[in-house]
């Protein structure tokens, strides 16, 4: 009995080993799904990884969903098996508008991936930042832009606020790890949607001494966690 026992217990251990072998020796996925979040074919700026999306896998049952995440340029990348998916993105604080099946049910994009695909997602934004210019002199960096409301039905947002944010680095953002200087403008005192200007000081202490600083304007939108951004820009001074 004893003898039966334990090679009954030999046989499942190696079975669960055989197992587990298999699976650690399971190939990676290796087909490129990339793309960017955009308006009108352009793409989207936002603060990094704080927009998402879910990849879910056709005939696999009820499985969580494969997450990703938008990078401050508006873009994505997915590395996933061949096969059939679906892509959405969750509802939730973003500062645009994705489209849905019925009110409150986001819909979702259907994508048969045999090999290296882009897919652009066309979302609509609550409001655009346009033709942002930066200068430097002095030591402090000028910005000036438009707000363009995209949004004008009864879902329209207003502003809650803009901003100018410089760093050291190509990473720029209301993240305190990615700025050095935010400048606001309270929506009360915003004069002129089409001609707003925001002013900071370039900090002298960067460590380690650069002649250089990117910045990026951004709006944000009452109701919205989130902003929008401009694309990041490199001012010399």
């Amino acid at each position: 009995m004893k003898f039966k026992i334990h090679h009954t217990l030999a046989a499942a251990l190696c079975a669960l080993a055989i197992s587990s072998c298999s699976k650690d020796n399971y190939k990676p996925p290796t087909v490129p799904l990339t793309g960017a979040l955009t308006y009108k074919g352009e793409p989207l700026q936002f603060q990094s990884s704080q927009v998402g999306l879910e990849i879910y896998q056709y005939g696999f049952g009820n499985i969580a969903p494969i997450n990703e995440a938008a990078s401050q340029d508006g873009t994505y990348a997915a590395l996933l098996y061949p096969g059939n998916y679906k892509l959405t993105i969750p509802n939730g604080q973003v500062p645009f508008k994705w489209k849905q099946t019925v009110p409150g049910v986001p819909d979702s994009l259907s994508i048969a991936l045999t090999a290296n695909q882009k897919l652009n997602i066309e979302v609509m934004p609550y409001w655009m930042v346009r033709t942002p210019v930066f200068t430097a002199a002095s030591g402090k960096v000028i910005a000036t832009f438009k707000a363009e409301q995209i949004i004008t039905d009864a879902s329209a947002k207003t502003i809650n606020q803009v901003a100018l944010f410089l760093n050291k680095t190509q990473f720029v953002s209301t993240d305190g790890n990615q700025q050095l200087v935010e400048v606001d403008i309270k929506n009360g005192a915003i004069t002129d949607l089409n001609n707003i200007s925001i002013t900071a000081k370039i900090p002298t202490n960067i460590v380690p001494a650069q002649n250089y600083i990117f910045a990026r304007v951004g709006i944000n939108i009452n109701g919205i966690g989130y902003w929008i951004f401009s694309p990041v820009q490199k001012i010399s001074f």
